[in-house]
């Protein structure tokens, strides 16, 4: 038979050495899951350094505050010049109009 203190002692390193096996596992699970979250997290500042550089690529080619400054004076430009043509093409129906009716007026006399 064996002695109570022989039988105590299996019992207790049984005991640890389940214990110890259990925290090994739920350690690999922790690492596991900790793993898959830092290569989600790198996988996203990969997608993130992707998409600054291209921003910042498109921002090269976006206009200046000088470059619009010079878009709005030539608009301004062209705004002008059109209100005066607007102004002659008025005086012009004008002129034409009268023309026209001294036309049809003398016409109606002449006959």
């Amino acid at each position: 038979m064996e002695s109570q203190a022989y039988l105590a002692a299996q019992f207790w390193l049984l005991l640890a050495t389940w214990i110890i096996s259990a925290g090994a596992a739920v350690y690999a699970y922790w690492m596991g899951r900790t793993r898959a979250r830092r290569d989600d997290v790198d996988k996203s500042i990969g997608e993130l350094e992707d998409r600054v550089t291209t921003v910042e690529r498109d921002q090269y080619h976006t206009p200046t505050h000088q470059d619009l400054g010079r878009v709005y004076e030539r608009l301004n430009e062209t705004n002008n010049a059109l209100a005066e043509l607007t102004g002659k093409l008025g005086s012009l129906a004008t002129s034409l109009g009268r023309v026209e009716s001294y036309l049809l007026n003398h016409r109606r006399s002449g006959d």
